[in-house]
């Protein structure tokens, strides 16, 4: 329980639907403003090695969790699951006290399951998830939300995949980032609608090279931004690229080193039966300078007039 102010006067706050962690000070490791799992002594059972974090927020809110055992975080009534047979023990989110409308969570999960998150829509906006299998990959979606709205991300981080589930039309895409000592490397697939009907499937490359995108639904399409972080700062973007229903798509650079004038290999699996069948080859598309047009046409104009000179 807690207070906050609004206007002259005085709200009081009742926690409930959560957890409370209570860590005595001399213990901590961390920053004590932003406990993580080093912070929170009861996950030493489990083994931080084994665990991962989890980031969520936006216009919508987390109804229920469920593991690959079929437990779950939440009861029907929407309270936390304590039942010892039935609950996750270890998987856990923390809601911030930020005081905004919108739902944000951080959260830990273990890496020897696998996790189901139904979602559903608070307002007409956008949501975020992001999940950290390793300390130095981060990959997650970014989705359309309105209110009713309702959808399912599963995560296997042993896998690195996220599978993103709904029957409603929206738009949502997929980011990865991988971190080196001094850059990194981003790839941002986005703009795919689902239609009605989506259920994609991505699976990051450990070592941050490709990234792959398994269609088991609709035929849509995706953008994609390649990006290199550093000391040199460098990307690539391709516009509308078809997906196929049943489709995977396999998307890598032929070279980090100079990845603004590269090109980009996509393998395509058309059953995702396991056999290659084709492969692109895209390149950069240059965007056409405005200056450059202008002086074309009027280049153009002049030599017109020259020539009805000459002529007469």
């Amino acid at each position: 329980m807690g207070y906050e102010k609004e206007g002259n006067k005085t709200k009081k706050l009742v926690w409930k639907n959560g957890k409370i962690y209570a860590v005595p000070w001399k213990i901590l490791h961390g920053d004590p403003n932003l406990p993580g799992a080093l912070d929170i002594p009861e996950l030493s059972v489990l083994g931080t090695a084994s665990l991962f974090g989890l980031i969520f927020g936006g216009t919508a809110n987390i109804s229920q969790v469920t593991d690959e055992e079929g437990k779950t975080m939440f009861t029907p009534e929407g309270d936390i699951n304590t039942d010892a047979e039935t609950s996750i023990r270890d998987c856990s989110l923390i809601p911030s006290f930020a005081g905004t409308n919108d739902s944000f969570y951080i959260g830990y999960a273990s890496l020897n399951n696998t996790y189901d998150f139904d979602i559903y829509g608070i307002n007409e906006g956008n949501y975020t998830f992001y999940f950290m299998p390793t300390e130095d990959l981060m990959a997650g979606l970014i989705t359309d939300s309105f209110n009713g709205s309702s959808d399912t991300i599963s995560i296997d981080s042993k896998n690195l995949s996220t599978n993103f589930l709904t029957h409603n039309s929206k738009k949502f895409g997929y980011k990865m980032i991988k971190e080196f000592n001094e850059s990194g490397r981003i790839f941002l697939l986005s703009n795919i609608e689902t239609n009605g009907n989506g259920n994609v499937t991505f699976i990051a490359d450990e070592n941050g090279n490709n990234v792959t995108i398994i269609n088991n639904g609709d035929e849509t399409s995706y953008d994609i931004r390649i990006e290199t972080i550093g000391k040199e700062k460098q990307k690539f973007e391709y516009k509308d690229i078809h997906l196929g229903k049943k489709e995977k798509h396999l998307i890598s650079p032929t070279s980090w080193d100079n990845l603004s004038k590269s090109k980009v290999r996509i393998d395509i699996d058309k059953n995702n039966d396991g056999v290659w069948d084709e492969y692109k080859l895209l390149k950069q598309i240059k965007k056409k300078t405005p200056g450059f047009e202008i002086i074309f046409a009027l280049t153009a104009i002049a030599l017109i007039l020259l020539v009805r000179r000459v002529r007469l």
